[in-house]
């Protein structure tokens, strides 16, 4: 029973995680900046050294376990959208029940799944339109002196601001944050064919504590997400002005926050007609001149904490034992991930030939993945970023997936419900071997779209 759970290919995928994960709780500067960081409990240094890595090895246990199950449940339809009813009963119902019956559901939850609320709800919604209401914010950067209570500065695109015309305030902060949570089902609603694993686990990820958190703050990202998947959407649906609805969508989403703008390129590789070649160059002139101003602000918005963040940048940081996160390219943190990497690369490139990849030939897969994969090796990205996984994750459990893929989406599905201020490390060294294939996934795709597609 224990041969058959702990294969050759499982030692494969996570013996080199244990590996890199022992090098940074022997090494005196990462161990010692894990040490100093605050934790979820308190107890000697050797315990929670002992405690972190023994729970480490108790989920790569679970995994081996649940994966020869998960197997038996690809093929298997599910009449049943569980994913619609966890988002309802853990998110839309406590939020709507909270503010007219006046309970605490929605703490309770967070407290349960270790994340900070907010009090009151929507609380970046809230900052954006008291923002977009103060005449005295022009730019990023600027103190948002209309709100009295806290100590807040305009970190959004200038273009935000032109709302004002439309007399936006902070008073429409409940009636927008309830809009944005209810257009996510809406969302989640696209996903109905499944097979009963990929419902399973898109119900899990339907309250996990990221998605959780980026509703209980009301922050942009989750419009993000859902204009990204509704643009993945049109395209796989074909439909008519599916091009030009999908670069509005991207367009949008980039004008909420810049990131989103890296799914841009991508359409380059989803036609070779003129008509798209023109739209990709209309829509990133006309993105550039409205957000340049803006984007010499950028370095200034980009976060550099540790606690609660995700990345490149994080994992070298928290490998070299840095306090902030910081890319840097000439350290020991950054040889470590690139032989990590190397390994990943050399796993997959000898495994690919089991992989179905017309089972990733799917627009959503590619424009949130691809989108994910920029932000991660670029910048920090606080830990309600990883909702740009959720409809990315249960791609993972196709019919004809492999061992190593489930293994991939089961180790994602972990780290949203790691606690980020005890397991930061874990929580961004179980990303790396999604990332490794998804490298691949997008090369591969992308090159054949590139030669086949047209109009």
């Amino acid at each position: 029973m224990f041969k058959k759970i702990i294969s050759g290919e499982s030692l494969a995928f996570f013996l080199p995680l244990l590996f890199i994960t022992s090098i940074y709780f022997l090494n005196n500067f990462s161990r010692n900046a894990f040490l100093e960081r605050p934790a979820s409990f308190s107890s000697s240094d050797s315990v929670r050294i002992v405690l972190v890595f023994s729970i480490f090895l108790v989920f790569i246990l679970l995994i081996s376990l649940l994966t020869p199950m998960v197997q038996n449940l690809r093929q298997v339809k599910l009449a049943w959208n569980f994913h619609l009813i966890t988002y309802s009963f853990f998110i839309l119902i406590p939020i709507f029940i909270d503010k007219y019956l006046g309970l605490n559901i929605m703490e309770s939850l967070s407290k349960i799944l270790r994340i900070s609320y907010i009090n009151p709800i929507f609380a970046d919604l809230n900052t954006i339109l008291t923002g977009i209401g103060c005449q005295t914010v022009n730019e990023i950067g600027d103190k948002i002196t209309c709100d009295l209570e806290n100590n807040v500065f305009w970190n959004y695109p200038k273009v935000l601001l032109q709302f004002r015309i439309f007399n936006v305030d902070s008073k429409l902060t409940f009636v927008l944050g309830y809009f944005l949570a209810l257009i996510f089902i809406l969302v989640l609603a696209l996903f109905r064919d499944l097979n009963k694993i990929q419902k399973v686990i898109l119900a899990f990820l339907a309250f996990s504590p990221p998605l959780l958190l980026v509703v209980n703050r009301g922050n942009f990202d989750l419009l993000i997400l859902s204009s990204l998947t509704m643009a993945g959407y049109l395209m796989n649906r074909n439909l008519k002005f599916h091009l030009e609805l999908s670069y509005l969508l991207v367009l949008f989403a980039a004008s909420l926050k810049f990131y989103a703008f890296f799914a841009l390129p991508l359409f380059l590789f989803f036609s070779r007609s003129k008509r798209n070649y023109f739209y990709f160059f209309v829509s990133t002139v006309g993105f550039l001149y409205f957000n340049f101003s803006d984007l010499r602000h950028l370095n200034q918005s980009i976060g550099r904490d540790m606690s609660g963040s995700f990345g490149l940048p994080v994992l070298l940081s928290h490998l070299n034992g840095y306090a902030e996160s910081d890319l840097n390219f000439i350290s020991f943190g950054f040889v470590i991930i690139l032989i990590l990497f190397i390994f990943y690369f050399n796993f997959f490139k000898q495994s690919f030939y089991k992989v179905n990849i017309g089972n990733y030939d799917d627009h959503v897969f590619l424009l949130l993945s691809f989108s994910f994969t920029i932000t991660w090796l670029l910048a920090s990205n606080y830990y309600y970023r990883l909702v740009l996984l959720i409809f990315v994750i249960p791609f993972y459990f196709h019919k004809e997936s492999t061992r190593f893929e489930n293994y991939i989406g089961l180790t994602c599905l972990i780290s949203f419900y790691l606690s980020f201020r005890t397991f930061g490390f874990i929580m961004n060294i179980l990303l790396v071997p999604m990332i490794a294939f998804n490298f691949f996934i997008l090369h591969r795709n992308l090159k054949r779209n590139f030669t086949n597609h047209g109009e």
